[in-house]
């Protein structure tokens, strides 16, 4: 399929997570270096690169084929080495990264200096060192006759630092919305909010869902409504990955009528394991 030329995406992309998955067989390794090579179609390559950028893989036998994809002058077969390199974080796998930075032309393809920076974050964590490739190719000529430990070492704890910043800036943007939320919910008229409360309760963002919960919880201590809307997006609520919004949804369903609430709460109790889930499931 991946020799093929003309293949779809999907056919293309479920190959190419086949073969990524088989590397472990007999051949498979050598299966998967080969479809990364210029005898394979680029949009199969690409597929390729792509399976190994989203299963993770850093296997060093795979270093050899995606630096020569950085040597190849198509910018859509260097950004693929580069998304598959990601995971690659020994000098090994940084050294092709920075070598392929201080060839690039002045101006570089479009979008390509992006990407191997972005690349050169993802493997090191250095996200201090910005888009000035003079910091990144100064920093190297350091690091690179850094002793493994001492290398290994500060990768973790660039990449600590590159998580907590990460995960401080998703609390920010998690703070912000729910606020909108609230701001959104304080606006409508009361008979306006129904869909807005579905909207929160059924939301990506825990903190959202949360502030619905509490938001819902408030109007039955009020003793105003809650719309059947309200109460199956609740509903599926005790599903839910966290404890503490499962336990939410419970609360609230012991202040409504719904028969079709006992199903799910079973099935809810089943995998409870904090006691003031299970608690809330049971008065439910």
């Amino acid at each position: 399929m991946l020799r093929a030329e003309g293949t779809t995406e999907a056919v293309r992309r479920a190959a190419a997570s086949e073969l990524v998955n088989a590397r472990g067989a007999n051949g498979g390794e050598a299966a998967l270096i080969a479809a990364l090579g210029p005898a394979f179609p680029t949009p199969s390559r690409l597929s390729v690169a792509g399976a190994l950028a989203g299963a993770g893989v850093n296997d060093p036998a795979l270093l050899v084929p995606l630096e020569s994809m950085l040597s190849e002058g198509d910018p859509l077969v260097i950004r693929g080495a580069l998304a598959a390199l990601v995971h690659h974080r020994s000098k090994d796998g940084v050294r092709p990264v920075v070598d392929l930075l201080a060839r690039l032309p002045t101006p570089a393809p479009s979008g390509v200096t992006e990407s191997v920076i972005e690349c050169l974050i993802a493997q090191t964590g250095m996200f201090d060192l910005g888009s000035d490739a003079a910091r990144w190719l100064a920093w190297w000529e350091q690091a690179q006759f850094l002793p493994e430990a001492q290398w290994r070492g500060q990768i973790a704890e660039a990449q600590a630092r590159r998580a907590a910043r990460a995960a401080e800036a998703e609390r920010r943007a998690a703070r912000a919305l729910t606020d909108l939320f609230r701001r959104l919910y304080a606006a409508r008229e009361d008979e306006e909010r129904s869909d807005l409360l579905v909207e929160m309760v059924r939301s990506d963002t825990v903190e959202v869902r949360e502030a619905g919960l509490e938001l819902v919880q408030r109007r039955l201590l009020n003793a105003n409504p809650v719309s059947d809307a309200v109460g199956a997006a609740i509903l599926e609520r005790l599903g839910d990955a966290k404890p503490a919004v499962r336990a939410g949804a419970a609360r609230i369903l012991e202040r409504i009528d719904r028969p079709d609430a006992v199903e799910p709460i079973y099935a809810a109790l089943g995998v409870a394991r904090a006691p003031y889930t299970a608690g809330a499931l049971l008065r439910a």
